[in-house]
């Protein structure tokens, strides 16, 4: 119909002007679009309103572009939306990125998978490319926006602005609650929250301290110490008290620490420590010369069997 017609025409008017479309069929381009010589359009690309577009560009498949300036050699990567906003010369963005109205990148300025930005002024070389959003911010030149920053912009009722001077470190998963001022050269660390202006060359923290703390054990879950005191078990623990007996005795030991209530590698824990050890060792020392570990083991059986009565 009438309006395919206007479209292959108007992809044809740029393929001789040397703009490069890898599938003409499935690209749309409005009227008032202007293109720059080697720039390359893949497939599935919109772009409609007063949008001029530089020379050598790359415009990555699925990208919407809308009533914006992008100069030269600018790279679009696939699933970007771009609104309203101006790139300037080297500019990177995606994939998957999202440039909402007012959004100015200068030159060089990269911008990564899943970054939104509005209504935010990005210096020469910014990086920010992972997992960002950027509103009402400016971000002086140089600037290293860590993956998860977000400036926290918009109280309820007003928006507020972030600024961040040249060279500044802003760590991965920061928020940055607006109004508030990072210095130039100024470090933030990861998984702060700033509330208050960073001043220059400092460092800003605002995180609370690491605690570890035991965890609560699933209905399923059973804590390495409190497995059953088993043949395999009571060997890899007499091992490692250097009390190793032959297979053969392993079984009537078992049993004997059984009989005495040693039933789980906790208790056996419990009972094997060094203060124990060396009680026994005396023990059995007056008796024998060279107790063997089969026996002071047997004895350490009895002395928790004893012990356990006592403390009824």
């Amino acid at each position: 119909d009438a309006l395919q017609t206007l479209r292959r025409r108007i992809n044809e008017a740029h393929m001789d002007q040397g703009v490069t479309l890898v599938d003409p069929d499935t690209v749309y381009i409005g009227p008032r679009v202007r293109i720059g010589q080697d720039t390359v359009i893949y497939p599935n690309v919109y772009l409609e309103g007063n949008t001029a577009i530089g020379e050598n560009c790359i415009i990555e498949p699925q990208v919407k572009i809308s009533d914006s300036y992008l100069g030269n050699r600018v790279y679009v990567k696939m699933g970007s939306v771009i609104t309203e906003s101006r790139l300037a010369d080297g500019v990177q963005v995606g994939p998957y990125s999202h440039l909402r109205p007012l959004s100015d990148l200068r030159e060089g300025v990269r911008v990564g998978n899943f970054v939104e930005v509005k209504k935010s002024i990005l210096y020469q070389g910014v990086k920010a490319n992972h997992l960002t959003y950027l509103g009402d911010a400016e971000v002086g030149a140089g600037t290293n926006v860590g993956a998860g920053t977000i400036t926290c912009n918009y109280d309820g009722v007003h928006k507020h602005k972030t600024v961040i001077g040249e060279g500044a470190f802003i760590g991965s998963n920061t928020a940055l609650v607006a109004p508030v001022t990072i210095g130039a050269g100024a470090y933030v660390g990861a998984g702060s929250t700033i509330t208050e202006d960073v001043p220059p060359g400092k460092l800003g923290l605002g995180r609370a301290r690491q605690v570890i703390k035991e965890r609560r054990k699933g209905p399923k879950e059973t804590a390495p110490d409190s497995e059953p005191l088993s043949l395999e078990s009571l060997a890899r623990e007499l091992r490692n008290l250097n009390l190793e007996c032959a297979p053969e005795l392993l079984e009537d030991l078992l049993q004997e620490f059984r009989r005495c209530r040693v039933t789980t590698v906790s208790i056996f824990r419990e009972v094997a420590n060094p203060e124990n050890l060396t009680l026994i060792r005396r023990m059995c020392t007056l008796e024998l010369e060279e107790p063997s570990n089969y026996e002071v083991a047997v004895n350490l059986a009895h002395l928790a069997w004893a012990q356990r009565k006592a403390s009824r």
